[in-house]
Formats: structure tokens, sequence, C-alpha cells
């Protein structure tokens, strides 16, 4: 319809082409978008050879600005039969470019003198061909050092303001940099107006550098120098990648609230959506953001939700998302590279980023865990409680362990602070109003107490009543307001704000409100029952695994035990229920992946037993030893849906304890999956890299002081996220070999903890000495080295003892088969039976002469 009959001679005008050319969509889906784009793809394909073979008389003329995202098809017509005309070269011709700048000259009465043309007369201004030429030529210049395309529009409006800012114009004006950035400003709001609005300088400043805690600032700081004021064309951007409040916005506004001349533009993918062109209209409006960073440079560009921004490609490319994330990729490295534009995207979703984003020379990844030391958060919370007076005996650390349990980041701590004061500040008033209400109708007094009861009753409690009148004002307003005289003369203390501090009351209302939000209860309530199930002393077949789903570490609890069984099936996990819905198959793939991590964790231990007792062949051993025997794990169904292989140190670990009856230390958590050989003959169940161990590790350091985890995954945490747990006497291992692992997780008795105890001490002493104050404790590096050989050599001294226990348990031919394990591996009831046979065996002579006797007689 649009076309016309085609018999009739016309010159059709399409804009913004792409919108009807663009590439038909192959998603799984298949939608309604889908199809009517793959309609007017082939409607347009007719079209096109209606014209081309003369059907159709027709001049059609498409101009876009995304020839990328044509229909191949399409676009070949235009190559073959038509004509492609680049105009952006157009304007690289100086000739071209000098009359557009004549032309707008004269637009504002400034006359352009031709070689050997009088000069203008004084109330005319004027400037000479030549310096038209020079000016032209700076314009190519101040456009490249921006990275921005040379466009008539850009160029009239720049040289518009110019005239509008000096009352002239003269090609040395361009040289002043802060004129022509001025100018371009003016450019930018009049060609984006509201864009412009929206988008440029919203970040809060009122941040203060010093505020902001972490080593991680310096590192950001280095970046941004380089890129907004050195210039170094490597830095392009950064990924500051972290959990939701661990401080990655406020790092940003803490950096541009000390750098005032430092433009910012703030929005995020939502922000830039178009909902009457939903793919298009948001491409094109990050391509006009990236215009007004250009042109207001330096500029910080900052996006919230960065993994919807640039999200990972599909695999066919069709994915209306592809065209944001190529064109994202595009701006940050394409033939123009960004000059003095800083892009810092902030997610926590790091798996979600197109991977290509983050490759070398294009934006660079910074971690941002929230991660604190207790002097760090000391620090926060100080300067959030900043004069507020505290009651007697109210300190940061009293502050600390009130927020323990809710709060894990920077934002945690610093929102726990300001409700706190927030209630009291509200107590303050609902204090100063209650003592004039008695101006009041009784009727007003009674809603005064009806609608303030929360209130009242903390300001009770905050001055030590916590017994009849806030029961009275619960049950009874109108009684409570007959001992108004009496709650007045309690109040008489508080003069003015300095006489009311924060007190313990306020952070227990503080800490139960945030407890309730639906953000927290849950997890809350999960950590607590989790916390509940931790172990409080060593137990055999007793560990703590630990899990990551999409956003959080989970805690992964194991029980372990011998159970009697006629089955062949040696292991038995349980807990593991599979799930209903979209997440079904997954849920049924962790499932088998544990169920096999179980068996290879029987493996793992047997090859272990084996390198330590060459000489007895440990699978026939243990073939016979569990041969009635199930090995059952337990789960904590809970958790379970973060079950999976790196659930296989803390099986093998738990299998030991079950066999051997060793109980487990119970002052750490572990992930990793083991090979069930190792580099050498000696090292058994070498580690293998897993996923997710920062989050793993954050998790179990809540609430116990050890975290293992595969040596490549803890040799890829970042010093500062060590030292703040060193710092809190906690530490983070990396595991080579399951034989290191071992003599270091079981408990032998109360002299062997001492050692292990001394051993955990000693090594964050001198992590911390080594990598925080870069001194060397030769001495300690020595303590360590024997702590761990003495701890190996009792360790193995008595899985040794075990396992030739259990040898000669399966040797003896009188074997009671009732036999505890405890009976089997007591040292003390092996003496006994070792003398009762003596003393037996002292009569054998007697017995023999006896019976040979009765032989005789008979």
């Amino acid at each position: 319809k649009a076309f016309g009959s085609p018999k009739a001679t016309c010159i059709r005008h399409l804009e913004e082409a792409h919108s009807a050319f663009a590439r038909k969509e192959s998603s799984a889906s298949g939608g309604g978008v889908e199809r009517q784009q793959g309609t007017l793809v082939d409607s347009s394909n007719i079209i096109i050879d209606e014209i081309i073979n003369g059907s159709r008389d027709c001049l059609l003329i498409a101009t876009s600005d995304q020839p990328e995202v044509f229909d191949s098809a399409i676009y070949r017509r235009f190559v073959e039969k038509g004509l492609i005309v680049d105009v952006s070269e157009y304007w690289l011709n100086k000739s071209n470019l000098q009359e557009i700048v004549r032309i707008e000259l004269a637009h504002n009465n400034i006359q352009v003198l031709s070689t050997g043309e009088e000069p203008c007369n004084e109330t005319a201004q004027c400037i000479d061909e030549h310096d038209l030429k020079l000016a032209v030529g700076k314009f190519y210049h101040i456009f490249k050092e921006r990275a921005l395309q040379v466009t008539p529009a850009y160029v009239r409006k720049l040289v518009a303001f110019i005239i509008s800012i000096k009352g002239s114009f003269k090609s040395e004006f361009l040289d002043d940099s802060l004129l022509v950035r001025n100018a371009f400003e003016m450019v930018a709001r009049n060609s984006f107006g509201d864009l412009f609005k929206k988008v440029v300088n919203r970040i809060d400043r009122t941040a203060y550098w010093d505020e902001y805690v972490g080593e991680i600032k310096h590192t950001f700081s280095e970046m941004a120098n380089n890129c907004l004021h050195y210039n170094v064309s490597e830095e392009k951007g950064v990924v500051l990648n972290g959990p939701p409040g661990s401080g990655k916005t406020f790092l940003v506004r803490s950096w541009l609230s000390e750098n005032k001349k430092i433009h910012d533009i703030s929005t995020s993918p939502s922000a830039l959506h178009n909902p009457s062109n939903p793919v298009d209209g948001t491409v094109e409006n990050l391509v006009k953001i990236y215009d007004i960073a250009k042109m207001i440079a330096p500029t910080v560009v900052f996006f919230d939700e960065g993994d919807a921004l640039a999200p990972r490609r599909s695999s066919g490319g069709g994915s209306p998302s592809d065209r944001l994330t190529n064109k994202f990729l595009n701006i940050i490295d394409g033939e123009q590279p960004l000059s003095k534009v800083l892009t810092v995207l902030t997610t926590n979703r790091l798996d979600l980023l197109d991977p290509a984003l983050i490759r070398s020379k294009r934006l660079k990844v910074l971690e941002v865990s929230g991660q604190l030391a207790k002097n760090d958060i000391t620090e926060i919370i100080d300067v959030s409680l900043g004069e507020t007076p505290c009651e007697e005996g109210l300190t940061s650390t009293k502050v600390i362990d009130a927020a323990k349990g809710i709060c894990h980041t920077p934002a945690d701590f610093t929102a726990f602070v300001e409700k706190a004061l927030s209630l009291r500040k509200t107590e303050l008033m609902v204090l100063q109003k209650f003592r004039s209400i008695s101006s009041l109708s009784d009727h007003k007094q009674e809603r005064f107490l009806k609608f303030n009861l929360k209130t009242l009753i903390g300001i009770l409690e905050a001055l030590g009543n916590r017994g009849s009148l806030q029961k009275l004002l619960k049950e009874s307003p109108r009684q409570f307001l007959e001992r108004y005289e009496e709650v007045l003369a309690l109040f008489a203390s508080i003069g003015s704000e300095n006489d009311y501090p924060l007190c313990y009351s306020h952070l227990q209302h503080a800490r139960s409100e945030m407890s309730q939000s639906p953000t927290k209860k849950g997890k809350v309530e999960l950590d607590d029952f989790l916390e509940a199930e931790l172990s409080k002393e060593p137990q055999k077949g007793f560990i703590v695994g630990v899990g990551a789903n999409e956003l959080d570490g989970v805690l992964l609890p194991i029980a372990t035990s011998l159970t009697y069984s006629l089955s062949s099936e040696k292991v038995l996990v349980t807990g593991a229920v599979s799930a209903s819905g979209d997440s079904s198959a997954q849920m049924e793939m962790a499932v088998q992946m544990t169920q096999q991590s179980a068996q290879e964790a029987l493996t793992l231990v047997k090859n272990y037993f084996q390198a330590l007792v060459p000489q007895v062949s440990m699978a026939k051993m243990l073939g016979e030893f569990l041969a009635n025997m199930t090995i059952h794990h337990q789960l904590l169904s809970a958790s379970y849906n973060v079950g999976g292989p790196s659930a296989g140190y803390a099986l093998a670990l738990n299998t030991l304890s079950a066999i051997l009856h060793i109980p487990i230390y119970h002052d750490f958590g572990i992930t990793g999956a083991p090979w069930t050989k190792g580099v050498t003959k000696d090292e058994v169940g070498g580690s293998v890299i897993i996923g997710g161990h920062k989050k793993k590790t954050e998790k179990v350091l809540q609430y116990l002081r050890r975290m293992y985890m595969p040596g490549q995954n803890y040799k890829s945490l970042e010093k500062d996220f060590l030292v703040g747990y060193w710092n809190q006497n906690k530490d983070i291992l990396g595991v080579t070999n399951f034989g290191d692992l071992v003599p270091e997780t079981i408990w032998l008795g109360e002299a062997y903890e001492k050692n292990l105890l001394e051993l955990i001490e000693q090594r964050i002493k001198y992590k911390v000495k080594k990598y925080q104050l870069n001194e060397i404790d030769e001495a300690g590096n020595e303590n360590i080295i024997r702590l761990k050989s003495i701890l190996r050599q009792q360790a193995e001294e008595e899985i040794i003892r075990k396992l030739g226990a259990v040898k000669d348990y399966l040797s003896n031919a009188e074997r009671d088969p009732l036999s505890s394990l405890e009976s089997i591996f007591t040292q003390e009831e092996k003496v006994v039976k070792k003398v009762k046979r003596k003393m037996f065996s002292f009569f054998d002579p007697i017995n023999e002469r006896l019976k040979g006797h009765q032989r005789t007689n008979q």
C-alpha cells in the first residue's frame, strides 16, 4: 500500500530502513513479533525484485545508520542491482565541510571573504578564506579527538554556539579546549533535549572519598585517572562485580565527589528502553548516550544493571538483545576508540555478561566483594554515628554484635545504623509532642497514644522502664493518661537531644525491623536454621560442605553413617529431592552428580589408604569389611538444590570418618571436586577447579573459622579479600591433595587439637605479616612446617593403626560379626584380648596331657 500502484512512476524514501529490512529472528518461541518481521522482510524482497525486473516503476531510497542489521538477501540486492552510498564519507571531504561552515556563518551574519576581497566594514563581521580552511582542519581534529562522527548537524551547532559564546568566529577560538567543551555541552543539550536532562550529572556527589573503606578504591582511581586525565587509550572502562550492597555505586559516587570537573552520565538498560521501538529504539538511545558523553568529555558513563546492557549473545545471533550487545561492543572498541570517556558497569551476575565485553583491551573487571575487616566495619559505623551520643558501654563493637547475621556488606551496616538513628529521632519528636498533649481533648489524647504506641514503648524501653507502664499503655491508654504526671517525671531527664543517647533498645528494634524485610526474612530464617544445624563439637561423619546458587552461597551440612544392607549398592545419598517445573532437569542432574561424587569419594579414600599401607590390598580389605554395609550420606534437604560435584572433598572426609570412626573437626567448611588420583602416586586426591568459590567462602566464614577450596580457586582470590578475613582471625586455604587435607580436618584428642589450633593461629599471623605488613617471619614459617609435620605423622599413624585393626578383625576366624566399630578400633580391648590369650595358654600343656591320658584310657 505504501508503495502504491506498480504502474505509477514514483520515488519512495524509506527512513530508518533497518526497522523494515532487519533480519528475521529465529527464536525457539517463534512469537508474533518474529513472524511479523519475517512477513515484512519477505514482502520487502518481493517489492525490491519487482523494481529490479522493471515490473514496478519506482526509485527506492533507503536511509539507515544500522546497515549491519539488514537482512542479508535485501542487502545483497542493493549491492548487486543498486548503489550503496556511505554519506559519512562525503563529509570527510574538506571542501564539503567548509561549505557547511560557510552556510552556518552566513546564518549568523558572518561573511567569508574570498582571496583579494576587501575587508568588511566596522559594523559587519567577516572571516577570510584562509582562516575558514584552518577552522575546518581544526574541526576534523576536534571530532577525531572525541571519537565523534563528523556530521553537518553537529558542526553547524558547534559553530553556532561558539558564536553565541564569543560573539564572533575565528579559527583560533577552536584552540581553547574549555570553550570547545562548553560549546559542545550546549550542542548536546540542544540535540538531545530531554535525554540530556535525564542522564547528565544525575549521580549524587555528597559522598566523600575518605568514607569509602577498602583498598579497591585506589585501583579504581588509577583506572579513572588514566582514562580521564592522562588519556591512556588502554583504559576504556570497568565492570564492578559484587553482591548487592557491597559498595559498587558508592565507589563511583565517592570518586566523582572529589572530581567536580568530570561530568557523569547515569542510566540503565531499562531507562534506555523505547516502548514504541523496543529493539532499535534502545540501540539508538545507547548511541545518543555515548554521543553526549563524547561531547562533554571527560565523562564517566555509569550503567546500573550492566548484565542487561550487554547480555551473552545467542548462539544463532538472531536474538533482539544481540543488537544491543553488538552495538555496545562496537562503541567500546570500534574503529573510533573512545577518548576521555570511562564506562562503568555494575553487576552481581558476571556470568550473564557477554564474554567479549571483558576480554583484553575492553572492560576490566574489579571484584567489589564488600568483605570487610572488623576495623573497616568499625570505621563505617563510626562515620554513620557521627556525633550522636551513645548509651554508656555502647561501642562500635556492640553495634557490630547487634548486626551479626543480617549485615554483611557496607550498605547493610550503614542501613542498620541509620535505622537505629531514625528510631531515636522519631522517639525524640514524639516525646516532645507528648509533653504538650495535656491541652488536647481526651479523645485526641487517646488517638495520639493509639497511633504512636510503638514509638512510646520504644521511649520507655530506652529509659529502662520495661514493666507496668508499658503493659498499661498497651492494655488501657485511658489509665495510662491518668498517670500522665508520672510519665512526664520519667521523661524529665531529657531536656535536649544530647540527653537522649542511642541505646541498646534502638539496636534491637533496628535488627527486628530489618530482619522482617521480605528480602531478608527468608534468608535470615534459613541461615538461623542452618547455623543451628552446625556441629558444636567434633563428630564422626559430620561435615559442613557448601554450595552456591545464582546469588549466594548456601551451607550444606552432610551426615554420614555406615548402615547394614544386603543390596549391592555401597553408597546411598538421601536428601536429594527432585523438583518439578522448569528447574527439574537441573535438579535431577545435581542429584546424579552428587551420587557420582559420593561413589568417587569412596574410591578416593580407598586409594588414600592404599598409599599409606601399600602391602595390603585395600580394595579387597574394604570390600570384605563393607560387604554387608552401605555408606549413607544424608544431605540437608533445605539446601540440597546446590548439591553437585563440589561436595566431593566433604563426602570423602566423611567417608573416611565413618569407616575408621574418626571425628571430623567442627570449625571449617569445604568445597571442591577431587580427582581419585593425584599429580604423583603419593599425592592422592588432587583438586579440581570449581565455580562460585567466593560466594561459598563468604557464607562459610559467617559462621565458621576456616574455609577449604581447590588450590587454583584459592589463587584467584584477591589479596584484599583474603586480608579482610585474616584480620578477623579467619582463614581461607587452598587444597592441593587429600593427604594434606586430612590431618587438618580430623580430631584425635585434646593434645592433637592443641597443635591444630596453634597451627591455625600461626598460619594466620604469618599471612598477615607477609601480605599486609610486608614482613617475612622465618621462625613462624618453620613453626608452621613443624606443626604440619607433627599433625600429619600423628594422623597417619592413627589411620594406619585403625586399618591394622580392621585387618586383624577380618583375619580372626572367631570374630564376632556383631562387634561395633568402636570395639574393633579400641586399643584397650585388644590389650585385654592379648592378656586373656596368654593366661589360657598357660594351661595348654596340662590340657594336652589330660587329653592324651583320656585317649589312652579309651
